[in-house]
């Protein structure tokens, strides 16, 4: 699922091999003023020859998938919306992976405090890029793929 509702492609969000103008595949990915592209660069304008595509979701809101992960108030539980809330759900009280890979529950032993990011970042391969794509990253920790979104309720 995309937000804009067509197929993805490297006029219409940052990822990895995009080959959008800001992408260096190279570290510190930064030779072409990446690895992050302008907020709202993905507009439907030309810049510097590059014509981008619009890439707002319907109700105009742009940046939704790729360039950065975004954090999230809600804890991450890995089968917590099973048994949420249908409206808002926060996430469990701590984030529980009783099973599984043994550094990720390793790493949640140590951190419980997995936080839910979504949307993907410039280093998200293609068919990881959608909207529903959630993940988790511990809220002490810091990455350059990681931002944030800030959201306002809406005027009544």
């Amino acid at each position: 699922m995309l937000p804009w509702g067509s197929a993805l492609t490297g006029r219409v969000a940052n990822y990895y091999r995009s080959f959008d103008p800001f992408e260096d595949v190279n570290e510190p990915f930064d030779g072409a003023g990446g690895p992050t592209t302008p907020v709202g660069f993905f507009n439907g304008s030309s810049s510097g020859g590059f014509q981008t595509g619009n890439s707002a979701s319907p109700f105009g809101i742009q940046d939704m998938v790729g360039n950065i992960w975004e954090w999230c108030w809600d804890r991450y539980g890995p089968d917590y919306y099973s048994v949420s809330n249908a409206i808002d759900p926060n996430g469990p009280d701590e984030s529980d992976f009783q099973v599984g890979n043994e550094a990720i529950v390793l790493a949640v032993t140590l951190d419980p405090n997995q936080r839910v990011v979504r949307g993907t970042a410039w280093n998200s391969r293609s068919p990881d890029v959608r909207l529903t794509n959630r993940g988790r990253y511990t809220e002490l920790g810091r990455s350059y793929s990681i931002g944030v979104r800030l959201v306002r309720s809406p005027q009544q």
